[in-house]
């Protein structure tokens, strides 16, 4: 089986227009698997639209790992331009074989898993396309089927199975190798090599790449050291294989650039990780890259890995994932001013220019960078340990060429300082993996001039502790009153920042109300006591109210290290009243007597109960409404009732304000109607 395998990741061309049919169900377009695989006799197989160009193009589909602490159910669908869709969803494929659940055929409710501890993917897949209709459901006739059924089996107990190697899925599956099909031999996908490399001109590695749920154990990995170096060098590859997760006996063999080969020689060794190494020496320039096929148990499941130097356990890495020869010669060059905005405390982007004075790099580098704040030519910050300065990693640099290259810093106190940087430096060790013909020129000149930068006081705003609200009431909005200080540097007019006060119910340190933002524009240096106000409406009543206030709540001041102080202590506990009585409602008034004589007294009363709501006590402002000096009552007004003897006869009004004690709820004005008129007879 061995030569057969190797065969299926050695010996492929890519082929065009990948993709058609409709999908009878559609899979999320967020599935956690992706990129192709590839049989012999059906071709690419991909597993998510992502990978069509144009991306998902009138389909979304894609295959998914789903949650699991043991066992993950994997589920979705995957794509063949030659047999169409391939289903992992248990519910389509439950249509029970008359030999299910006996050697050879599959089981009665088949499904497809990856096993948590090891990355061992087990179960079935199957082909849609023997279905009679859709994904599921009864399948076409014998004749039609051609003596396959569809089924696509994930591992064996012995000879082949799918591994989620890291986030790299390797291994076969086996989608039967007698029986025509409906459509002839190329329905028919045989051996599915899950990961491997083309035989193009310029080979290329394919597989299934795995994100999330879909990660597995890293359970094989190699890579190469160093990873770079003149030509001439030796490059020393490595595989590990965790022994644990993927149990022996193993047995390897190289293949790379420049006839890269080897077969289990030396023996792996070391326990529970077997590791073993082979020299390559590299007479010629260019990107030296390898892959090992691991056989794995009795007699043996295969395993592509293309190296990436990622290591199987903690630790220092395997090596590079390519090796890079040539003559190499980078060069730190001129820095690029940041300009004067910085302020100290907050991050700084810096940034300055490399020269690759040799042949093209293409194996990721990295940078650092050095400060001098006093002008002597020493770096007092971004020494390589616990200070450096770390760049953005360099992917690769074209022969003669000039790139920049950029990081970030944060200044920790104002004042004026000077830049440069040392290319392939990593900023905790120092060193670097590109064998150069002149280390010592890595680090480029200080700037100076024009290149120094200046950094600013930084901005600190900071809330005073405000003074608890009295008289609050729930559900009435009130004025909260504090002030804030600037110690900082100067704040620009623009863009305004918020303050706010935060109220904690509980006693529990917890924001549960806000008030309204108030916005502000600048402030002066030192400016200190700058009065801020803002509206709140309690929401509840208690007396276990807390406040604070705070201070550029739309986060549009950068203060950086200060930024921990926008917001005050929290104030004493303070009381919410009850909410105000319901204002006032209904009421009546009348007259007594309501016929009455000249010169008689005749008193206005309100109709007992007929006032609803209201905080008593009440007050009350009576008011006549016929026109006449004797008509017009004499002060005081203001009792329950009120009393007036009438000189004139004729129809006499009034009517009644009255006022409940709460302070906030409107007036009541009650007209006095109906019995309310007076009939003064004058006597004859």
């Amino acid at each position: 089986m061995f030569t057969t395998l190797l065969s299926l990741v050695v010996s492929l061309f890519i082929p065009h227009g990948l993709f058609g049919g409709a999908l009878p169900v559609a899979a999320s377009v967020s599935d956690n698997i992706s990129g192709y695989a590839w049989s012999p006799n059906v071709g690419w197989v991909s597993a998510n639209c992502t990978d069509a160009s144009p991306a998902c193009s009138g389909t979304n589909y894609g295959m998914t790992v789903g949650s699991g602490a043991v066992t993950r159910t994997l589920s979705g669908y995957l794509w063949s331009s030659n047999i169409g869709w391939i289903t992992l969803n248990a519910a389509d494929m439950a249509n029970a074989e008359p030999n299910c659940d006996t050697l050879g055929y599959p089981p009665c409710n088949p499904s497809a898993t990856m096993t948590v501890a090891d990355g061992k993917v087990n179960g079935w897949a199957r082909a849609c396309s023997v279905y009679a209709s859709g994904c599921s459901g009864a399948l076409k006739s014998d004749t039609e089927l051609g003596g396959w059924r569809g089924w696509i089996s994930l591992s064996d107990s012995l000879t082949y199975g799918v591994l989620a190697n890291g986030t790299d899925w390797t291994g076969f599956a086996w989608g039967g190798g007698s029986g025509l099909g409906a459509q002839g031999s190329n329905a028919v996908p045989g051996w599915i090599s899950i990961r491997g490399i083309t035989t193009a001109s310029t080979p290329t590695v394919y597989g299934l790449r795995a994100t999330g749920n879909a990660i597995g154990p890293r359970s094989i990995s190699c890579g190469v050291s160093p990873g770079s170096g003149p030509t001439g060098v030796n490059g020393t590859w490595t595989i590990n294989i965790n022994s644990t997760q993927l149990p022996g006996p193993h047995s390897y063999t190289w293949y790379g650039t420049d006839y890269l080969a080897g077969d289990s020689a030396p023996a792996l060794s070391g326990s529970p990780v077997a590791s073993a190494s082979i020299v390559k020496n590299y007479p010629t320039a260019g990107v030296k890259t390898g892959w090992v096929i691991v056989t794995a148990g009795t007699p043996g499941a295969q395993y592509f890995v293309n190296c990436d130097g990622t290591n199987v356990t903690a630790g220092a890495d395997t090596g590079e994932a390519a090796i890079t020869v040539g003559t190499f010669n980078l060069t730190g060059g001129i820095a690029i001013d940041p300009g004067n905005a910085g302020v100290a405390g907050s991050p700084l982007s810096i940034s300055a220019q490399l020269t690759n004075n040799g042949d093209t790099i293409s194996t990721p580098f990295k940078i650092r960078f050095e400060i001098d704040s006093n002008a002597d030519g020493t770096a007092e910050y971004g020494l390589p340990g616990v200070g450096g300065i770390a760049g953005t990693d360099v992917a690769s640099v074209t022969g003669g060429a000039t790139i920049t290259g950029s990081g970030s810093w944060t200044p920790p106190l104002p004042g004026t300082y000077r830049l440069r940087m040392c290319v392939d430096q990593d900023a905790t060790t120092g060193t670097g993996i590109i064998t150069e013909s002149n280390e010592a020129d890595n680090c480029g000149a200080w700037s100076t001039g024009v290149t120094e930068f200046t950094v600013n006081s930084a901005y600190d705003l900071s809330p005073d502790l405000p003074a608890n609200p009295s008289g609050a009431q729930q559900g009435v909005s009130m004025t909260v009153n504090g002030t804030y200080d600037n110690v900082g540097a100067l704040i620009p007019a623009a863009p305004s920042f918020g303050v706010r006060f935060e109220f904690d119910r509980d006693l529990n340190g917890t924001v549960d109300e806000q008030s309204t933002i108030a916005y502000f524009s600048g402030a002066a240096a030192a400016q200190l006591n700058i009065p801020v106000s803002a509206s709140w409406t309690p929401a509840t009543q208690g007396s276990s109210y807390r406040l604070r206030q705070c201070v550029d709540v739309t986060s549009v001041i950068d203060e950086g290290a200060a930024e921990s102080n926008n917001c005050s202590s929290w104030s004493a506990a303070f009381t919410v009243g009850a909410p105000p009585a319901p204002p006032p409602t209904g009421g009546a008034c009348r007259a007594v007597p309501s016929v009455s004589a000249p010169d008689r007294l005749v008193t206005w009363q309100i109709t007992a109960g007929s006032i609803s709501g209201g905080l008593e006590p009440f007050t009350y402002n009576w008011e006549s409404l016929t026109a006449g000096s004797e008509n017009t009552f004499v002060a005081p007004t203001n009792g329950a009732t009120e009393s007036h003897t009438y000189t004139t006869g004729g129809t006499k009004r009034a009517r009644v304000t009255v006022t409940d004690a709460s302070g906030v709820n409107p007036p009541l004005v009650i007209t006095c109607q109906g019995y309310a008129r007076v009939q003064v007879m004058e006597e004859r």
